[in-house]
C-alpha cells in the first residue's frame, strides 16, 4: 500500500480570508459537534476583523457578516449542548443584534429540555426588546 505524500511545503499554502471560509469552518464544526474548533475560527476571525479587508467593508455589511458568525457561532452551542455560553452569547450581544424567536427557537428548546425556564424567561425578554427596537428603527 503507497504511503501518502505530503504537501512539499504545507507552510507556504494560504487562503485568503474571507467570512465564508469561516462560516464553513463553522458549519463542520456543527455537523462533528467540535466546540474546539469552532472556538479556534471564532479567535481567527476575530483577527480577521482586525485586517484592511474587513474594515474596508460598510459598517452595515460589517454588522450582517459579524450577525451570521454570532449565528453559526449560537448554533454550534446549542447543537453540542452548552447551554450556559449559548444564552451569555445572546445576552453580550443582545444591544448589537436583533435577536428573533427564529433565531433562538433551537435554544429555547434546549432550555425547554433541560428545564431551564428562568434561561427561557429570559430570552423571551431579549426576543420582546428586539421586537421594540426594529419598531423604532422602522419609524
Amino acid at each position: 500500500m503507497p504511503t501518502p505524500t505530503p504537501l512539499s511545503i504545507p507552510n507556504q499554502l494560504k487562503i485568503s480570508r474571507h467570512d465564508n471560509i469561516y462560516l464553513s469552518g463553522l458549519t463542520a464544526a456543527i455537523q462533528n459537534k467540535d466546540v474546539q474548533l469552532a472556538q479556534r475560527i471564532w479567535i481567527e476571525r476575530g483577527k480577521y476583523r482586525k485586517t484592511a479587508s474587513f474594515q474596508k467593508l460598510s459598517s452595515s455589511k460589517q454588522d450582517f457578516m459579524d450577525f451570521k458568525m454570532a449565528r453559526q457561532i449560537l448554533c454550534c452551542f446549542v447543537e453540542c449542548g452548552y447551554l450556559q455560553d449559548a444564552f451569555r452569547l445572546v445576552l453580550s450581544s443582545k444591544k448589537r443584534f436583533v435577536w428573533s424567536y427564529y433565531h433562538l427557537k433551537s435554544l429555547l428548546m434546549l432550555c425547554e429540555r433541560s428545564g431551564q425556564l428562568v434561561y427561557k424567561e429570559r430570552l423571551f425578554e431579549v426576543i420582546n426588546e428586539s421586537k421594540r427596537k426594529q419598531r423604532r428603527i422602522m419609524k
